[in-house]
């Protein structure tokens, strides 16, 4: 590993280190030179103490002055004691990654490996800029010596780069990584909390109404008409969509299996993949409406070779679709319909919504989605609440407004 200086701030000097301390210095015996203290702007505290020239911070604020006393006072103790060791460390972020967190995550698939290294690229190593100091690269910073006032500076740039999405994205990557250093004693104490920052709130698209559906499927050229409406009724993610063959479609039972994905890397060629589960050799089933069932018989007479191995949705002359080549079929048959800020994941969104707003509890939800946790599950919960309302009224109807109010009650009661 290369070596990096231990700081990026000039040290304080031996006249500055006893005037930041002189207020408590007599406090503590035998340590009248050792350590300083700064109370911050915000607040907060800082703490530190200098040996042959380094400077050794915490690694943190502290709430108050005296917790960052004891702090010093408990390092000081194991200097005298000879426990002290050079907790500082040279190992910089990019380095910690790469050699000691990305070798622990095996399991991960490659559009999720992508995504990483993109995020910490592109977001987690971006440079960020201080207007009185000098820029901060925290993936060439060592990690020990990452404070949380830097992770509050850079989450702030994140913030202004108006990507919500990819910044809530980059800091929960950014937290699992240091809780991993955390655990492997390779920081002190672990920076990266801040509260509701890993959130997020990006408002997503409601759901289509059903004429808006029917629109679209009409407009987009005919051999991919089913493909619109079995992501939207199937609520199928696009990998899920495009992997579909002949053998998965059992229309005498109306349902789908899906077994596959094809997986389109940000380099090289499309493959096939598991479905997103736990079990590489999982399947799922999807329970389909009988209305679906004469367009997907009349699209397999069309559109689809004999062979049971046969894709569902291609292209005749260029074999299986890529993103972007549908992406440019998609996009005519939304300036068609004017439904400009619709993608393919809204057909998903627009399923799962309709499927709950039917009653569907959150595990039937997670069944039908293929998802992991209820926590995605539930964010569909929420659509049911125009079904309660139904719901309710109907409870109502059974009254065929025979209540009346109470003093109506009370008049009748009177005249009896």
């Amino acid at each position: 590993m290369s070596e990096l200086r231990a700081t990026r701030e000039p040290l304080p000097s031996e006249r500055e280190t006893a005037r930041l301390h002189f207020g408590y210095r007599q406090n503590v015996a035998g340590r009248s030179s050792f350590g300083a203290i700064k109370k911050l702007p915000s607040g907060r505290v800082r703490a530190w103490y200098v040996i042959d020239g380094v400077r050794h911070t915490a690694g943190h604020t502290f709430p108050n002055k005296a917790q960052a006393d004891e702090w010093l006072k408990d390092e000081w103790n194991r200097r005298r004691s000879g426990t002290w060791t050079d907790r500082r460390g040279r190992t910089t972020l990019r380095q910690f990654v790469e050699e000691v967190w990305w070798p622990t995550k095996v399991d991960l698939s490659l559009r999720t490996r992508e995504l990483y290294a993109g995020l910490l690229k592109n977001w987690i190593y971006a440079e960020v800029k201080r207007p009185t100091r000098p820029s901060l690269l925290l993936g060439d910073t060592p990690v020990m010596q990452i404070t949380e006032d830097e992770i509050e500076q850079w989450y702030l740039a994140c913030k202004g780069r108006n990507h919500a999405v990819a910044c809530a994205k980059a800091y929960r990557l950014f937290s699992e990584i240091m809780i991993f250093a955390d655990e492997k004693r390779a920081v002190v104490r672990n920076p990266v909390h801040i509260r509701g920052a890993g959130a997020e709130n990006a408002p997503e698209r409601e759901a289509l109404t059903v004429d808006e559906l029917v629109s679209l499927s009409d407009a987009i050229e005919a051999r991919y008409r089913a493909m619109i409406l079995l992501a939207t009724f199937g609520a199928m993610r696009w990998s899920e969509s495009l992997a579909l063959q002949r053998r998965d479609i059992y229309l005498d039972r109306k349902m789908v299996t899906l077994r596959r994905v094809i997986v389109e890397p940000d380099k090289g060629e499309k493959f096939v993949g598991p479905l997103k589960a736990r079990d590489e050799k999982a399947t799922r089933r999807v329970d389909l409406p009988d209305e679906l069932v004469p367009v997907l018989e009349d699209h397999l007479k069309q559109f689809v070779g004999t062979q049971p191995t046969a894709w569902l949705f291609e292209d005749p002359d260029k074999g299986l679709l890529a993103r972007s080549q549908f992406r440019l079929l998609f996009d005519k048959a939304k300036e068609a319909t004017g439904l400009d800020d619709v993608n393919f994941h809204v057909l998903r969104h627009t399923g799962a919504t309709w499927f709950a707003e039917e009653g569907a509890t959150v595990r039937e939800v997670m069944e039908r989605l293929g998802h992991r946790s209820e926590r995605m599950a539930m964010r569909y919960q929420h659509a049911a609440t125009e079904r309660m309302r139904q719901l309710a009224s109907g409870m109502g109807g059974r009254l065929g407004g025979r209540l009346g109010t109470t003093s109506e009650a009370k008049s009748e009661a009177e005249a009896s």
